[in-house]
């Protein structure tokens, strides 16, 4: 099998099997007061310390959630009485926006439009993602910040896909929250956070006990928290990744649009991150794709893997200017620190047999 699709959920590495494995083994409630309790807090802190180092925060800013689509609810949650702003290409996790901020063909945050919509309504509350998941576009998160800071109104990242692909700091971009995820970057799903500015007050979710400071109930998933601090530990040891991945899509890319007339890369003339490609294969829709290279032993996938079991037309190409036949026509493929050229030569043979056999059967 070839599996291209991180950008859905990563392999778990090696590294965070063996630290979860030793969380397992520990009793107690890191809420105890007792010599099993506080082995357990002990752990629970260490990794929270990993964490927040690796986002520019303290240990009092992160708030462990089941994943990041709780983060970004936890932080929408703060403003459900209040208006609020979102880009066009959100993650389906955070679209319920009042008002929507438009983006150009390559998927870029047009700032004027954001500047625009915070000058004619009273918004609270702006939620933009770092890096795209469908498209891997990164956004000006600073300068983002700026505008939203003169219309008095808190900002929020989703920094899911950013993480350990591009630099990720709530200090360094000055925003109120980030959300971010373990299951992308190797560590194991159902296991993410909230980190939010210092002093930032917080409207709990979920109530209960007095767990993440009375910020977030319910006893922390040790182990996952344990894993998460491990994959981010095995993604500093792997080095220089990150720049292989694109040397990687950006060889599949330059064969695809070398061989294969009206084939489009979306987002392709922005900034990126390292790892991931959305496809134009014209007149194909991205379900006969997907099943095409399922047979052949490949993992993609169209648009976002939590659009759960479904394949339509993105939204988020179709807020680029995509047509609705283009963007049902567009696949994703993300890679990762495994991926082989071996691998992605794989993809590029059968994405081009497939390409050829459709052109010969419409003649």
């Amino acid at each position: 099998m070839t599996y291209l699709d991180y950008n859905a959920t990563a392999p778990v590495h090696d590294l965070v099997r063996e630290r979860m494995m030793e969380a397992l083994a520990v009793t107690g409630n890191p809420s105890s007061v007792h010599a099993y309790g506080r082995e357990t807090r002990q752990l629970l802190e260490q990794a929270r310390r990993k964490i927040a180092s690796a986002v520019g925060a303290t240990s009092g800013q992160v708030i462990f959630t089941s994943g990041g689509t709780e983060a970004n609810a936890l932080a929408y949650h703060q403003h459900e009485r209040l208006k609020r702003l979102v880009s066009a290409v959100e993650h389906p996790s955070g679209v319920d926006g009042d008002y929507v901020i438009a983006v150009d063909a390559q998927g870029r945050i047009d700032v004027s439009d954001l500047r625009q919509k915070l000058s004619e309504n009273e918004i609270s509350f702006v939620s933009i993602m770092a890096a795209n998941n469908e498209t891997g576009v990164i956004q000006d998160i600073i300068q983002c910040g700026e505008i939203a800071r003169e219309f008095g109104a808190r900002i929020h990242v989703d920094a899911v896909q950013m993480l350990c692909k591009g630099p990720t700091s709530i200090a360094e971009w000055d925003v109120d929250s980030i959300s971010i995820s373990a299951h992308k970057i190797g560590g194991p799903k159902g296991i993410g956070a909230l980190i939010i500015r210092d002093g930032l007050p917080i409207n709990p979710m979920i109530a209960g006990g007095g767990q993440e400071l009375r910020r977030r109930g319910g006893t922390e998933n040790l182990s996952a928290i344990c894993g998460f601090a491990a994959a981010l530990e095995a993604m500093e040891q792997l080095g220089d990744w990150q720049e292989r991945a694109a040397q990687l899509r950006d060889y599949v890319e330059d064969e695809i649009l070398k061989a294969a007339s009206g084939s489009y890369i979306y987002g392709r003339e922005a900034r990126r991150i390292c790892n991931t490609s959305a496809i134009l294969m014209p007149g194909v829709k991205a379900e006969t794709q997907l099943m095409a290279f399922d047979l052949a032993g490949i993992a993609v996938s169209a648009g976002s893997a939590c659009s759960s079991g479904k394949v339509a037309a993105s939204p988020v190409l179709k807020a680029m200017g995509a047509s609705d036949a283009n963007a049902s026509a567009t696949i994703r493929l993300s890679l990762g620190w495994c991926t082989t050229k071996e691998e992605v030569d794989h993809f590029l043979k059968s994405w081009l047999v497939l390409f050829d056999r459709t052109r010969t059967s419409a003649a």
